[in-house]
């Protein structure tokens, strides 16, 4: 049963990465749900191999440890997106430099030079030395501040009562599950599956589509080749995404212009141009707005309602 669940959380959080990568384009938190994703996919791969008897437990250790040691970062960078703090369009490297700290623990992994510092093992069963203690505390804190923030933000993620009890659950499984594991009251490592099918309703939630939507041609392809110039935004009217007829209206990379408030960018490179905009809603919550710029004296201003 056990191992039938790692194999499920593959498949699921490969087809999470695979739909947020195509689907979401340039939008902010994007790259850090494919990231998570990818880390709850090694990490899964890592205990599975390990689980069949594929690999040995030094490897299986050092597969499942690229996932394991990457997670809390990237989980603490969904929460300030959930929580629609401003750290999160601002700071788009954040999840690297937190995780900057536990590059030397992985590298115990090669080699003896620090004996216990990372994993220890015990009839059969992967302990925590007291580096890896260490360890377990930092993403401790972090999986925990995450799990705050998607809390504090589960009133403004979609508009339906059960979708937010639902995030509340999602955020709080895998942090209870792990630690659960590391003080041995769990027979067996949950805490790779409990966070694959924790993915599914955050990404339900953060994100527009469905549960398992993935598209044959990314949506955010079909909307770069639109001739028309167009700017998406978030409620506030901080742009999230913009189309290459934008771009090349600006005179500005998307770099330049995600992050910042639409008004500032256009009084920057476009004094001059116009826009209409239209709201993009999810549930009966206004999520954004896409924006059609031009140079016409009658267009209107894309401030938030």
């Amino acid at each position: 049963m056990y191992a039938w669940l790692l194999e499920l959380t593959v498949l699921l959080s490969f087809w999470l990465c695979l739909g947020a990568w195509q689907e979401e384009g340039a939008a902010s938190g994007r790259r850090a749900f494919v990231c998570l994703s990818l880390a709850a996919f090694t990490w899964s791969v890592g205990q599975l191999a390990f689980l069949e008897g594929a690999i040995s437990i030094v490897l299986a250790q050092r597969i499942a440890a690229v996932g394991v040691l990457s997670v809390p970062a990237l989980w603490f960078s969904l929460g300030l997106l959930a929580a629609n703090h401003p750290l999160a369009r601002r700071r788009r490297w954040l999840p690297l430099v937190i995780v900057t700290p536990q590059i030397p623990l992985y590298a115990t992994l090669y080699g003896d030079f620090a004996p216990g510092f990372f994993f220890g093992v015990a009839d059969g069963r992967t302990v925590l030395g007291p580096g890896g203690w260490v360890n377990a505390l930092y993403s401790w804190v972090l999986c925990a501040l995450g799990t705050w923030l998607f809390l504090l933000g589960a009133r403004r993620l979609r508009a339906q009562r059960g979708p937010r009890l639902i995030v509340c659950v999602a955020s709080l499984a895998p942090l209870l599950g792990n630690i659960g594991a590391a003080f041995g009251k769990l027979a067996v490592e949950w805490s790779p599956i409990l966070l694959g099918f924790s993915l599914l309703p955050l990404r339900y939630a953060l994100f527009s589509g469905d549960w398992l939507h993935v598209l044959t041609i990314p949506e955010h392809d079909i909307v770069s080749r639109i001739p028309r110039p167009l700017v998406f935004t978030d409620p506030q009217g901080v742009v999230a995404d913009l189309n290459l007829a934008a771009q090349t209206l600006l005179r500005l990379d998307p770099a330049e212009a995600m992050g910042r408030s639409l008004d500032a960018v256009l009084a920057d490179a476009a004094p001059s141009v116009g826009c209409k905009r239209w709201p993009i809603e999810v549930g009966n919550a206004v999520a954004g707005y896409a924006v059609l710029l031009g140079s016409g004296s009658g267009s209107q201003a894309a401030r938030p309602a």
